[in-house]
């Protein structure tokens, strides 16, 4: 049984301002804190990007540790996908660059 928790909202708007200047090209950000009946939080903070949907979910004691650890995941999911769309398109830049 998941109980609602209302939790002060400044931490959460920095982890959302902080997603978007990481990632400008997200559409929307969505931050959800629950309290779970095992005396710890669930953090989930979903992203839309264009192409994509970034999700993480992660589990602490406090909300603030729970919320860390999901910014930390988003964050490291985009510069996966950022580096894989550099991987892809590397040889249409390379072959700018010699023509050049």
């Amino acid at each position: 049984m998941n109980k609602k928790f209302v939790v002060n909202s400044e931490p959460i708007q920095r982890v959302k301002d902080y997603i978007q200047t990481i990632l400008p090209e997200s559409k929307a950000i969505n931050v959800k804190i629950d309290r779970l009946p095992t005396k710890g939080f669930r953090t989930r903070v979903v992203v839309n990007l264009p192409e994509k949907q970034l999700v993480a979910s992660k589990i602490a004691d406090t909300y603030l540790y729970s919320l860390e650890k999901a910014q930390r995941a988003i964050i490291k999911q985009g510069e996966k996908d950022k580096n894989r769309w550099k991987k892809r398109h590397r040889s249409t830049f390379d072959t700018l660059n010699l023509a050049a």
